[in-house]
């Protein structure tokens, strides 16, 4: 898969988007895979029963795109996160990996030519790890 980093901080050092904003803005191809919530590490309402959910489980918490955009309507600040998202064919097949390390770093791992290009097209500081 290929892995985009995004850096874009605003003038304070703070990343200038969210979950929400990123998954808001995805392609709308995305909407059908199931998603995963692997690792989470964040602040927000009812946030630690959330992580306690995660860390509980060995797959995570996996969920369709409309809950999974209401728990992000839920996470003000994401510190660490892996979230995946996977085709709802078995065998499940991991489409897209998004991971963010201290709240200063998001990463994409995919092929989806679309996400590539959107991501791309979306923020101004990309880099190809």
């Amino acid at each position: 898969m290929k892995r985009l980093e995004i850096f874009d901080l605003d003038s304070g050092g703070a990343l200038k988007f969210d979950l929400t904003q990123i998954l808001s803005s995805m392609p709308l191809e995305v909407r059908s895979y199931q998603w995963c919530f692997e690792d989470i590490e964040a602040v927000g309402k009812d946030i630690l029963v959330f992580e306690t959910k995660v860390s509980s489980r060995a797959d995570g918490v996996c969920m369709a795109w409309e809950e999974l955009i209401s728990t992000s309507g839920k996470i003000d600040e994401v510190i660490n996160l892996t979230l995946v998202a996977k085709t709802q064919v078995e065998p499940s097949e991991e489409i897209i990996h998004l991971e963010v390390i201290d709240s200063s770093l998001w990463a994409i791992e995919t092929e989806v030519l679309s996400v590539i290009s959107w991501i791309r097209n979306s923020f101004e500081k990309v880099t190809d790890a």
